[in-house]
């Protein structure tokens, strides 16, 4: 639901804002067909977070007739492997992934990366990568990878052999069947480098209370946020040409891209979906 408030200054020039409007946490509207959304939920690292992104990819494979078409034979040249706990995980590359649901990473890299897979460490990450020496952004996505019940996870800087060009072009050459093979792709929308990371509390929204009152003559609590606070079209990640390839649903068919934004997270479907 979109609020418009205009007022007339004292020139008789007219004003205005425009506000999307959120049911307050703990007190859902009685009319869900004028406000659509779901509360806000500023904390990204939550399992709330998690709950409902594992809800959004067991809808997509359960009702959507695209989503459970999607391809299982696929699977890419290398894979991370990340286990153990997110309070301590392991991760490594592997050479012969199995088939099974993996996530990939669409992600800025804010110029070079220390940590990628190179001809020197290729065969120590087979063995084991140290997780601290990663970027934020990887680390956290390797963290919801494990979160949201998956094994495997694509991040472009550590499957494709940095210093080799013969397999970075064969790799390229994949990269629009690794997105859109993959159960979901990780999009950290405002993180502007791989250091940024975005598993951090959002930024208040400091959203205006006020009642409201719906169909059934009962008055509820809502918050009225400035429109466009939670989906920036110039964020980070959406400025990034890469991006039109890992994330448009057009392009690949590929149906989940959760964005974890500043404010906000969201799955792109046709439509930004927030949480």
């Amino acid at each position: 639901m979109i609020f418009h408030l205009a007022w007339k200054g004292p020139d008789a020039d007219g004003y205005g804002e425009v506000y999307e409007v959120y049911p307050a946490p703990g007190d859902k509207p009685r009319s869900s067909a004028l406000i659509g959304h779901i509360p806000p939920n500023l904390v990204s690292n939550s399992q709330l977070s998690y709950r409902r992104v594992k809800q959004w990819m067991h809808e997509c494979q359960r009702n959507h007739c695209k989503c459970s078409s999607r391809s299982d034979t696929f699977v890419p040249t290398r894979l991370l492997h990340v286990s153990g706990t997110p309070q301590n995980p392991t991760i490594k590359l592997t050479t012969t992934p199995p088939v099974a649901p993996y996530a990939t990473l669409s992600y800025c890299w804010g110029g070079d990366q220390d940590a990628k897979t190179l001809r020197s460490n290729f065969a120590s990450y087979q063995d084991h990568i140290d997780f601290s020496t990663l970027p934020t952004t990887i680390q956290d996505a390797a963290i919801v990878t494990i979160q949201i019940g998956l094994s495997y996870l694509w991040v472009d800087a550590m499957c494709i052999i940095q210093d080799d060009d013969n397999d970075k072009m064969k790799e390229i050459a994949k990269m629009h069947a690794i997105y859109r093979s993959s159960q979901v792709t990780i999009a950290p929308s405002e993180a502007a480098t791989s250091k940024t990371g975005f598993l951090r509390p959002r930024d208040m929204w400091r959203p205006i209370k006020m009642k409201a009152r719906f169909d059934e003559n009962v008055f509820s609590d809502v918050l009225l946020v400035p429109e466009g606070s939670s989906c920036r079209s110039s964020a980070p990640l959406f400025r990034r040409g890469w991006t039109l390839q890992e994330t448009c649903r057009d392009a690949l068919k590929h149906p989940r891209q959760p964005h974890a934004q500043r404010k906000d997270l969201f799955l792109k479907k046709t439509l930004y979906i927030r949480l």
